[in-house]
C-alpha cells in the first residue's frame, strides 16, 4: 500500500513537471532547446524532492499513529497504520485547509483559533478512524495523538519563522 502511494506521487509529479518543461522548452530558440532524453532526466530529478517531502510528512504521521498504537497497546496492523496515515495526509492537504480558512475568518484570537482547529482535526481524524473500522476508544486516542503531533509541528514552524524574522530584522 505504501509503495503504491509513493509511486503514484512520483508518477504524478513527474508527469506534471515533464509537461511543464516540454511546454516551456518550445519557447526557447532552436539551438538552446533540450532534447527529449534531457527533458525526461530533468523531470525525473525534479520529481524526487517532491517525493522526499511527501515521504517525510507521511512518515511523521504514520510515526505518530504508531506511537499512540504502541503506548496504548492497540496492536494495529501495518496495513491499518499506512491506510490511516495516507488518509490523514489527504485530509490535511485538502479539507483541513478549508476549515483553517473558515476559522480564520470568524476567530481572531490566536489561542481560540488554535484550540478550535485542534478540535476540528480530532473530530475529522476520529471520523476517519471510524470509517477505517477502528473501535471508538482506539480511534479517539489516535485522533488526539495525531492532532497533537500536527499542532506541535505547526507551532514549531511558526516559532522558527518568528525567530528567522527577528534575526533578519536584527541584521538590518
Amino acid at each position: 500500500m505504501l509503495w503504491i502511494t509513493l509511486t503514484a506521487v512520483y508518477v504524478i509529479s513527474f508527469i506534471l513537471i515533464y509537461n511543464f518543461i516540454k511546454r516551456q522548452n518550445r519557447y526557447e530558440p532552436y539551438y538552446e532547446r533540450m532534447n527529449p532524453l534531457m527533458i525526461v532526466v530533468v523531470a525525473a530529478l525534479l520529481a524526487l524532492p517532491i517525493l522526499v517531502v511527501v515521504v517525510a510528512v507521511l512518515f511523521a504521521i504514520i510515526g505518530s499513529v504508531s506511537l499512540v498504537d504502541m503506548v496504548f497497546s492497540y496492536n494495529l496492523s501495518t496495513n491499518q497504520l499506512v491506510v490511516l496515515g495516507v488518509t490523514f495526509i489527504i485530509y490535511l492537504y485538502t479539507l483541513d485547509s478549508v476549515f483553517e480558512l473558515i476559522l480564520k475568518l470568524f476567530v481572531r484570537q490566536v489561542l481560540l483559533y488554535t484550540l478550535l482547529i485542534f478540535l476540528v482535526r480530532v473530530g475529522a481524524f476520529y471520523i476517519i478512524g471510524s470509517i477505517a473500522g477502528l473501535p471508538k476508544q482506539t480511534g479517539l486516542a489516535i485522533a488526539i495523538g495525531v492532532s497533537a503531533t500536527v499542532l506541535l509541528i505547526e507551532i514549531l514552524f511558526k516559532l522558527r519563522e518568528k525567530t528567522d524574522e527577528k534575526q533578519c530584522a536584527d541584521k538590518v
